[in-house]
């Protein structure tokens, strides 16, 4: 009997059982998937030839940049996966991959793609997932012609390269997590296309991209349908007869006619429920404010500019420190410990003339060079403030009136820099050294000469407006390509952050929305957002029941929200705990959640039910009224008064099943809860 295995690096003593049998019994499986941190690879590989049966193979977390020959024996594999194998030579091994004539189905997930994806010859499934950069891969696709079945999902795209368009005898394509926006015109003309996947892109309506195409033949795509109003739902399957959609928990489905209006003032068991014009449809947008605060989608991208950074001493060159580290620099001036944000430091070089001060940038001893060089003051340079190789070949003269121990504890003990700037007075051949630090700026009046006896200052000077001119060049330099990453990565930021508001958005509607309010669009149901808040008090009145609309319905009316039971009797109470079991007639109801409003002292706490498994246990004082709202699992909500519910807590009883008057989700209202209790 044929087996299939995966082996798991975290269940250890299963994976020392399946190493040995897999390793022991190869001819037994059809589908592995192995993991070569979990499993010698290489012996793996060294009886390939041995697992007869096997079809399918996954092959995860590879190191080595090319497969041994043994691997490419696999006659009879159909579908093979690679999953990080970063160091893969991915030309070399899709040559080889040709070896295998019946594989038919190529997977590559976290493998450095290439133009090299053009030898993917022979297979009629390509998968291309977390593969870098698209631009180098996306234009070799376009040779595969042949290619039935494609998966993009995870490439970050955020259009589809017109190279693809070549593709024509695509029957499926997988766009899932991308940032598309829409689908160009040649893909709708894709005439053999039957399956489409595009959930988690930026489309604004899913439904409008697959009404482009001109063929019907699409029979499964991945979209979230219960974004769809009922009309949309049915376009989509008037315009494609054989589109399968999964109908379990689809909202949509489900959806009653909005032409069957209530009458107003329609009479329940005795309980009148008034309409009204502003009308609350759910709770979704007692839910708005908390999911769409100004803190949940912040925009924190640092915009600072180059230059801006330079002169705001909460920046180590363009990297923002910390708030509490940089008042912690500032009040200390310099950190004793490992500072990560200061780099730059001062030391004496020797001096070619007698009496003069002679300085340059700190440079890593000899003895140390065994060091990562990412430590050497002179790489950090050239990384950081690659300009200053513009003096390179001269040390810097102090032109000041300090002597030299005077210099040392003013600019070099104990002293780290941020940044460094360099200004040239050509009228004087004179510069100035500007040095960042936490506190603010330090300047040192200097000139740069030839560390030589040999070269006098003249001709040092000679090279002052060459040098400073590509100084300057080099800073300019420096800024643009500063500026362009920054814009970049502005860009990408807020497509992130628009893509999270979107997918935020979505889940909203789908979890709190009634089926009228999914028909509305963003802006619509922003509107009536406004409407709601400018009157709420009188909206919630003809709100559908819900323990959350009552509760909210209440403070506005100076009802005091507990965060628990104990606080809504005090502190002075000793409240006893009553389990009670819900009935409505002769039936047990489930409670999902349960209100209690002590009208005396205008306050309310609510907490969760026990659905019906358990009893819910209550703390309740014989001296203290309250009223019990209880919504139920389907929607409906019960209540009970403290003149019929005070006989169960006064008994000597600590267990009670407690009667509810039931009222309809589909007819009840806030209002009639409120009037019947006397709220």
């Amino acid at each position: 009997m044929s087996k299939q295995i995966l082996l798991c690096c975290f269940l250890i003593p299963s994976y020392l059982f399946a190493q040995d049998d897999i390793l022991t019994n190869p001819g037994s499986y059809t589908s592995l998937t192995v993991d070569c941190r979990t499993i010698d690879c290489n012996q793996f590989f060294e009886q390939i030839s041995a697992y007869t049966a096997l079809e399918s193979l996954e092959i995860t977390n590879y190191e080595s940049k090319k497969f041994p020959q043994e691997f490419f024996k696999m006659s009879q594999i159909s579908t093979l996966k690679i999953v990080d194998a970063k160091k893969l030579n991915l030309g070399n091994t899709l040559k080889d991959l040709q070896q295998i004539r019946s594989l038919d189905s190529l997977s590559l997930e976290g493998v450095s793609a290439n133009s090299k994806l053009k030898k993917a010859r022979g297979i009629s499934g390509l998968s291309v997932n977390r593969a870098g950069d698209p631009s180098k891969w996306i234009p070799a696709l376009s040779k595969l012609t042949f290619l039935e079945h494609l998966s993009l999902a995870d490439n970050n795209l955020e259009e589809l390269p017109t190279d693809l368009q070549k593709l024509t005898n695509l029957k499926s394509l997988d766009l899932n997590n991308n940032d598309l926006t829409t689908l160009p015109t040649w893909v709708t003309r894709f005439s053999q296309l039957e399956k489409l996947k595009m959930e988690s892109n930026l489309f604004d309506n899913p439904s409008d991209e697959l009404m482009k195409f001109s063929s019907n033949r699409l029979t499964t795509t991945d979209i979230d349908y219960n974004d769809l109003t009922v009309d949309e739902l049915k376009a989509l399957r008037k315009k494609f007869p054989r589109l399968e959609i999964d109908e379990e928990n689809l909202d949509v489905l489900n959806k009653e006619p909005e032409n069957s209006k209530e009458k107003a003032n329609t009479s329940y068991g005795g309980f009148n429920i008034e309409k009204s014009d502003l009308k609350v449809f759910s709770t979704a947008y007692l839910h708005y404010a908390d999911l769409f605060s100004a803190k949940s989608f912040e925009y924190n991208f640092d915009t600072t500019l180059f230059d801006e950074r330079y002169l705001d001493t909460s920046y180590s060159n363009t990297v923002k420190i910390p708030e509490r580290m940089n008042r912690l620099f500032s009040r200390v001036g310099y950190y004793r410990g490992r500072d990560p944000y200061s780099k730059i430091e001062l030391s004496f070089t020797k001096s070619m003339i007698k009496g003069q001060i002679w300085f340059d940038f700190k440079r890593m001893e000899k003895k140390f060079l065994w060091f990562n060089p990412d430590h050497s003051w002179n790489r950090y340079l050239m990384k950081y403030n690659r300009e200053i190789t513009a003096y390179s070949g001269m040390h810097w003269v102090f032109d000041g009136y300090l002597n030299k121990k005077e210099f040392k504890r003013k600019y070099i003990k104990d002293k780290k820099y941020m940044d460094v700037r360099i200004f040239y007075d050509e009228s004087d051949n004179k510069f100035n050294m500007q040095l960042k630090t936490y506190n603010g700026f330090v300047d040192i009046p200097c000139h740069p000469l030839y560390p030589s006896k040999t070269k006098d200052i003249e001709e040092s000077q000679k090279t002052y407006v060459r040098r400073n001119i590509r100084y300057l060049k080099g800073l300019d330099t420096r800024k643009k390509r500063f500026h362009r990453a920054l814009f970049r990565d502005q860009d990408k930021y807020e497509k992130q952050l628009n893509k999270s508001i979107n997918l935020s958005w979505q889940a909203f509607r789908r979890n709190y929305m009634s089926r009228q309010e999914l028909e509305w669009t963003k802006e619509e149901w922003l509107e009536y957002y406004d409407k709601i808040i400018a009157n709420e008090k009188l909206a919630l009145y003809s709100a559908p029941i819900a323990c959350l609309s009552v509760k909210r319905s209440l403070e506005l009316s100076d009802y005091k929200t507990e965060e628990s039971l104990s606080q809504l009797y005090g502190q002075d109470i000793l409240p006893s705990v009553l389990s009670i079991q819900f009935m409505n007639g002769e039936n047990v109801v489930p409670a999902k959640e349960i209100l209690m409003v002590a009208t005396d002292l205008k306050s309310q706490a609510s907490f969760e039910g026990a659905l019906g498994l358990h009893t819910n246990d209550i703390l309740f004082h014989s001296e203290v009224p309250v009223d019990l709202i209880v919504e139920l699992r389907n929607g409906d909500v019960g209540f009970i008064k403290w003149k019929d519910l005070k006989k169960y807590v006064v008994s000597l009883e600590t267990k009670a099943e407690v009667p509810l008057k039931v009222i309809s989700k589909k007819i009840g209202t806030v209002g009639a809860i409120r009037d019947s209790m006397g709220l």
